[in-house]
């Protein structure tokens, strides 16, 4: 993927795209600073195992995939960029001149550095302000985000019943009931006290 390449799917095309340019492995450094859920997604999903990924601003609204994040072994880091602050003392630093728009770090060319960030600014408020009118509508016709869960009150109560059975560990159930370990003990509070209740089979005199 050479420097400068402009890819302008989004979405899972966008990802594919990528992961087709980097050999199937994805970008090694990410920066996401849209603020979205969409595109956070799509960092997380063209960023290769083990690369980084970088956001830039307050993600409004994003719910952070930290279990896709931790088997991958994706390194996060980002936090609010307050733009307008820390740019114009930048650019003195650098002394940064752009031959295309005649841009400089003098007291003139600071100022459209200011008009810029303040337009990038307003744009982001638009798109976040867009995002949470169009989950707020979704949620008043019902939808509920994230991913659906698999902990039904058919499961809780199925595995309810089979807990207390001290032939069967609880790793065993949670595979009969095609579900994990960790989900029988976030969604069973009492879930030790119906496991201190197992009391092992006595043999009688039949059996021995």
């Amino acid at each position: 993927m050479r420097q400068g390449h402009i890819v302008e799917k989004r979405g899972e095309a966008g990802v594919a795209r990528i992961k087709e340019m980097t050999g199937g492995y994805g970008a090694h450094s990410v920066v996401e600073a849209v603020g979205t859920q969409e595109s956070f997604m799509q960092a997380v999903g063209t960023t290769r195992g083990s690369g980084h990924l970088g956001y830039v601003g307050v993600n409004y609204d994003v719910q952070i995939p930290g279990t896709e994040l931790f088997f991958a072994g994706i390194h996060t880091l980002g936090g609010p960029a307050p733009v307008r602050r820390f740019l114009p003392d930048r650019t003195r630093e650098i002394g940064f001149t752009s031959l295309h728009e005649n841009l400089d770090t003098t007291p003139g060319g600071r100022l459209v550095f200011h008009v810029f960030a303040a337009l990038a600014e307003f744009i982001r408020e638009l798109i976040v302000q867009g995002t949470r009118e169009r989950l707020a509508a979704a949620r008043a016709r019902g939808w509920v985000g994230g991913r659906p869960t698999v902990a039904t009150e058919e499961v809780i109560h199925a595995a309810r019943d089979l807990l207390p059975d001290p032939g069967r560990s609880i790793t065993s159930i949670a595979k009969l009931l095609g579900v994990s370990p960790g989900t029988l003990y976030d969604h069973i509070p009492d879930l030790c006290e119906l496991r201190a209740g197992a009391v092992p089979r006595q043999l009688d005199a039949t059996e021995r």
